[in-house]
């Protein structure tokens, strides 16, 4: 399986059809960001199914089948392979809701976050579907996945 591509990453140019699938789902995550602002983490098991929607549907549009069970799979490890980012996030988001600082910037930041990171996440699986076959492994999957999430000076070689 290729690791997912050339150097421009998740910036790469998708099919539009691929584009769509990943502005509706992160237009999706954003709005669940909104509420998920209140409760460190709430809108965690909300992303993992909407990412392995978002997944099943990339991967039958670039041509090749994924099972629901491996997209659940695929997203929680990408989850967990942002955590550390993602944790940090969620801590300032929670750290502005309950400071006095203000629950609206907090529930916009929470919003921004998940639907940048989805648009991300989504655009970056687009480009491992589109350069791999069905036959990769969950794991080859969020090792593509992040590794072109990864800032270029970052990723692994």
């Amino acid at each position: 399986m290729s690791n997912g591509g050339n150097a421009d990453g998740w910036r790469a140019p998708i099919p539009s059809e691929m584009h769509n699938t990943v502005i509706l789902a992160a237009l999706g995550l954003g709005f669940v960001g909104l509420f998920g602002a209140f409760q460190a983490h709430a809108d965690v098991a909300v992303i993992v199914a909407a990412w392995a929607t978002m997944f099943v549907t990339l991967a039958r549009q670039a041509g090749n089948a994924m099972s629901r069970d491996a997209a659940l799979k695929v997203a929680a490890g990408v989850i967990v392979g942002i955590g550390g980012m993602a944790m940090g996030i969620k801590v300032a988001n929670n750290w502005l809701a309950y400071t006095g600082v203000g629950t609206i910037p907090a529930m916009i930041c929470n919003a921004g976050t998940n639907g940048f990171v989805t648009y991300i996440i989504g655009r970056s699986a687009a480009r491992v579907f589109l350069t791999s076959d069905a036959s990769a492994t969950v794991e080859q999957m969020i090792r593509g996945i992040i590794r072109l999430f990864l800032p270029s000076g970052h990723r692994p070689s």
